[in-house]
């Protein structure tokens, strides 16, 4: 099994075109994997749908292609396949991903306040188990 502790932080932009705007960023095992700031979208699954997408290609290539899972669709580029994840249609979406993949996202804590740090714990399964 692979373990991921997760954290999700929020912020405030302090960008010149984007000051005011809520950042979001996904830290695994204390390593920034994803961020993006805005409004109007799912933020926290952006940046889970990010994170699931560049570390878990090959278990999301092996998920089923038929009645393929929302926010997930197939691109081709060259060739080469890969699986694309719009995180911004919900976390939800992404963690029926996750369960899809035989993986477990559990919730440890989420803070009390706009800027609080959220964590979770992300299971999978090893590679070579499937």
């Amino acid at each position: 099994m692979r373990i991921y502790v997760i954290e999700v932080k929020w912020g405030i932009s302090r960008g010149r075109d984007t000051d005011g705007y809520t950042t979001c960023g996904l830290y695994a095992n204390g390593r920034k994997m994803a961020s993006c700031s805005g409004g109007g979208y799912d933020l926290r699954g952006t940046v889970f749908g990010d994170f699931l997408e560049k570390e878990f290609q090959p278990e999301l290539l092996k998920m089923p292609r038929e009645g393929r899972l929302y926010g997930s669709r197939l691109l081709t580029d060259k060739g080469k396949e890969k699986i694309s994840l719009d995180g911004a249609c919900g976390q939800e979406c992404m963690e029926q991903v996750i369960r899809v993949m035989g993986g477990k996202l559990e919730t440890l804590k989420i803070g009390r306040g706009r800027k609080a740090p959220e964590f979770y714990t992300l299971t999978m399964p090893d590679p070579l188990e499937n």
